[in-house]
């Protein structure tokens, strides 16, 4: 009895010393995991914070990029606000110098009425002067027939009312008349033939506007406006020789309005080729851009809308600028085949 009292004690004491043993086993492990764990929380919260950082960094920078588009956008409507008051300026100015423009037309329209008036009682007084000298011509004749002597009229004496003044585009299709037989024709010239139309809608029409159009593409003829306008400007300076000749005030004053004429018909066919080129419903043959384009119009419709052709200076220092114009473009186009071909490729491609 006694022995087994002492195995049973010590079977309690080594089950006691085990359970005491896996005991700490357990609050070790626990105490490692729990380590283990607090490191990997740790761990993560630190790597969430670096990314909460970097989600931030992003953020500020996408809205420091918001920021200068919007500061970019309202730097653009203080722009448009000023380039629109800008507008509305010049539009204003614009409308204020037609008002004049308008006033000046009114004014040159009474002038010209009042110098047809003038003109009008000068040929009554003319008349009335005849007829006087008939007269009294009649009555020395009855008086004293052996004295009677014939005046013949003065040698190269003007009737300018009664010439035939050639228009610009007359001299233009004259100077245009084949003067090669039909073998010699360019090809090229003869296709362009199909596309060639002409406009004459350009106030009195002295002028036609020639262009070429296939559909929609339409190519303006830079010869034909080059030789227009050298047209009007010879016979211009054809007038101004016959006005060097002139006696009376009737003819200088017919031959000065012939000037302003021409003068207005070729500012018409300057500013309709300024207005294709702009608004982009035409342009000028690109082979001859380097010497005929929109900023050579510009300056050429420019002269025609501020020079007075009535004074010969002004007319002088058009004639010495258009002349560089048209010798560059002459010698541009000189032989025609590459131009008529480009101009041909321009409105068929």
């Amino acid at each position: 009895m006694t022995n087994m009292e002492d195995k049973l004690k010590e079977l309690s004491s080594l089950i006691e010393g085990l359970t005491h043993r896996l005991d700490d086993s357990l609050a070790k492990k626990r105490s490692h995991i729990e380590s283990e764990v607090e490191e990997f929380i740790e761990q993560k919260r630190e790597e969430a914070r670096l990314k909460l950082e970097s989600a931030k960094a992003e953020t500020d920078k996408v809205k420091e990029n918001l920021s200068s588009f919007r500061n970019a956008i309202f730097e653009l409507q203080r722009e448009k606000e000023g380039l629109t008051k800008e507008i509305n300026c010049h539009v204003e100015q614009a409308n204020q110098y037609q008002t004049k423009i308008e006033e000046l037309s009114r004014m040159r329209k009474e002038e010209l009425e009042l110098a047809m008036e003038k003109d009008l009682k000068m040929r009554d007084y003319e008349k009335s002067t005849v007829d006087k000298l008939e007269e009294l011509k009649k009555e020395l004749v009855e008086r004293f027939p052996h004295l009677t002597v014939t005046v013949p009229p003065k040698e190269g004496e003007m009737k300018v009312d009664e010439a035939r003044v050639v228009s610009p585009e007359e001299e233009q299709e004259e100077q245009e008349e084949p003067s090669t037989s039909p073998e010699e024709v360019i090809p090229e010239e003869k296709l362009l033939e199909s596309y060639k139309k002409r406009d004459g809608s350009l106030g009195d029409g002295t002028i036609r506007f020639i262009y070429f159009q296939l559909k929609d593409k339409v190519v303006m003829d830079g010869e034909s406006l080059i030789k227009g306008i050298n047209s009007g400007v010879e016979q211009v300076k054809e007038f101004y020789r016959k006005l060097e000749e002139a006696d009376s005030s009737k003819d200088q004053y017919f031959l000065r309005q012939r000037i302003i004429d021409i003068q207005a018909v070729l500012r018409k066919i300057v500013i309709k080729s300024v207005g294709m080129c702009k608004f982009k419903y035409g342009s000028l043959p690109k082979y001859s851009s380097d010497v005929l384009n929109l900023s050579i119009l510009e300056e050429m419709l420019e002269k025609l809308n501020t020079q007075n052709w009535t004074k010969k200076e002004a007319f002088e220092e058009f004639v010495t600028s258009f002349g560089e114009v048209n010798q560059a473009f002459l010698s541009k186009i000189t032989p025609k085949e590459p131009y008529l071909k480009s101009v041909l490729e321009e409105i068929t491609y």
